[in-house]
């Protein structure tokens, strides 16, 4: 399972004081938005802060969500936000990661990943083992 949680604020620079920059920086993050293929990715603009929010579940990774904080990094320097994953599948890359969550940190064009000291190991942290004496 392919678990993610993120938000972050978008702005065009981290002194956003020109609306008309900002409502261009959002223009394009709407459009950028429009060609991902799904349905869980939320934009607001209230109150003077645009802000994009993603959560859901695949059965497996999807990078899209993963693109799109690093769209926002590239695109919208004055952003900031975390994003939180949860892979299952995830022991290819440089560590096993199935049995934690990794933390996506964007902060001033930058996205870096990682790890994550509330949630994880998610076995036994957020969920008991497999059992099947359990019954359930």
């Amino acid at each position: 399972m392919f678990e993610f949680h993120g938000w972050a604020r978008v702005q065009y620079h981290t002194h956003n004081t020109d609306s008309i920059l900002q409502d261009r920086c959002w223009d394009n993050l709407v459009e950028y938005v429009e060609t991902i293929t799904n349905e869980l990715v939320s934009l607001n603009r209230y109150n003077m802060c645009d802000s994009v929010f993603v959560t859901g579940q695949h059965n497996h990774r999807s990078e899209y969500v993963i693109e799109l904080f690093q769209w926002i990094a590239d695109n919208s320097p004055g952003s900031y936000g975390i994003l939180y994953i949860r892979d299952d599948e995830d022991s290819s890359r440089l560590s096993d990661f199935t049995n934690c969550f990794r933390v996506w940190h964007l902060c001033r064009g930058t996205l870096h990943e990682l790890d994550d000291p509330f949630l994880s190991p998610a076995i036994p942290t957020v969920e008991d083992p497999y059992g099947e004496s359990r019954g359930d």
